[in-house]
Formats: structure tokens, C-alpha cells, sequence
């Protein structure tokens, strides 16, 4: 079973959020649309710092682009089938291993 870091929930989240509205899910179909972190807090209901944590964190890593000013936010660097959920586990949580699972029998 995969355990997620409320960190890595709240990534894969705001990533899917950001895919949705580049898609015109959310809104009318506009790929460069920037979305601010207060959006995508207010919409998954993410705490408001933590989340600008966890962006600035995949902004490192390539997979959204920061924009500044007062209209500024966030939009994805890449399309979003370029992101997998492994990357952006590695980019919040570090590498990943594989671990062993133990199970006592039942006697």
C-alpha cells in the first residue's frame, strides 16, 4: 500500500487542478492561464502556506513555472502527461525505494 505525505497529496492536487484549467475543465479553454496559490488552496481547501511550499517545490523541479506580479501564480511547465506521479513523489519526498512488506501468518 502507498502511504502519501499530506506534502505529496496536496502536489498531485494542485498539478491536477492546474491540468484542469489548462484543459478548459474549470474554466474557458486558456493553456497559459496562471493560477494563484489562494485559487487552488481556496478550491481544495490546502493550507495556504504549505501549499506555497509545495509549489515553490515543483517549480525547482520543472514541472510548473512561477510567474510574478500582481496577476501572477502558477502554470504547468510541461504538459501534463509529461509529469508522472513517481516524479513529483521524488521531487516532494525525495528518492524512492522499494520496501519489503512483512505479514505474520495466521497459525
Amino acid at each position: 500500500m502507498l502511504k502519501l505525505s499530506k506534502k505529496a497529496d496536496y502536489a498531485l492536487m494542485a498539478l491536477q487542478y492546474m491540468a484542469m484549467v489548462r484543459s478548459g475543465e474549470t474554466s474557458p479553454f486558456n493553456p497559459n492561464r496562471v493560477v494563484n496559490t489562494k485559487e487552488i488552496a481556496e478550491e481544495h481547501h490546502i493550507p495556504l502556506e504549505l501549499l506555497a511550499k509545495v509549489l515553490q517545490t515543483l517549480a525547482k523541479y520543472d514541472m510548473v513555472e512561477s510567474q510574478n506580479g500582481p496577476k501572477g501564480g502558477y502554470l504547468l511547465a510541461r504538459e501534463p502527461r509529461e509529469i508522472s506521479i513517481a516524479q513529483v513523489l521524488e521531487a516532494i519526498e525525495g528518492p524512492l525505494g522499494i520496501a519489503d512488506c512483512y505479514h505474520e501468518k495466521d497459525e
